[in-house]
């Protein structure tokens, strides 16, 4: 055997023990969550509005709601739904959504203000648009609403 294929079978062999070492004590592992972290893919326009719409309902609706725990939970929930935005989580999101639903439901089954309905009607509008965000097209759903003509109003 010549000194050239001494070499190469010596290498083969070291390469073949390190691979072999490399992979002796590998368990199968979990994936990690970045590799499943899902991206809302809003357009800027449609998160922009959501986002505002959000911290309008938190600075004006959910402080008339009052201070107890499920009043604060909505707000909670909301802050929620913008943090998911922000950090352009899919998973965050929806799970914050369902949260925001859940408030909305606490409170409304025991506030006995009258003016509770129409502001939790509010909540339950954004957190609708949050959800049709989820299944808009690429092109955003406020472009696509603001395509459509205006009805004529009757004479």
């Amino acid at each position: 055997m010549s000194p050239i294929q001494s070499a190469s079978w010596r290498a083969l062999a070291l390469l073949g023990a390190a691979g072999a070492m490399a992979c002796g004590d590998a368990r199968p592992t979990a994936p990690d969550a970045a590799s499943q972290h899902r991206t809302l893919s809003l357009t800027s326009a449609d998160g922009t509005a959501l986002a505002d719409a959000l911290a309008d309902a938190r600075s004006r609706i959910t402080p008339a709601l009052g201070t107890d725990a499920a009043a604060n939970h909505l707000d909670a929930a909301l802050g929620h739904v913008s943090d998911a935005m922000t950090a352009d989580d899919r998973g965050a999101f929806e799970s914050a959504l369902a949260e925001g639903d859940a408030a909305v439901r606490a409170l409304a089954g025991h506030s006995g203000d009258p003016a509770t309905p129409q502001d939790l009607d509010v909540v339950r509008l954004l957190l609708m648009q949050g959800r049709a965000l989820l299944t808009a097209p690429a092109e955003g759903l406020l472009r696509r609403s603001a395509s459509v003509p205006p009805a004529e109003s009757p004479r």
